[in-house]
């Protein structure tokens, strides 16, 4: 009788998942990036703009 090789399937994830896995990752870094950077440069606005209302208000009690 005749021997037959039965060799199991392996459970391996096809190529494509790994591809849109990667570009999910790529993308969520790059969201959470930019919201960073934008407020960081909203808060360097902010802070610029209270700081001369501070001085201007200050400058105004002395004076008056």
């Amino acid at each position: 009788m005749a021997e037959i090789h039965v060799q199991t399937k392996k459970n391996t994830t096809p190529a494509w998942l790994w591809i849109v896995l990667a570009v999910v990752v790529i993308a969520v870094i790059i969201y959470f990036v930019a919201k960073n950077k934008r407020a960081n440069n909203d808060n360097a606005a902010n802070k610029s703009k209270q700081t001369s209302y501070i001085h201007f208000s200050a400058a105004r009690r002395v004076l008056s």
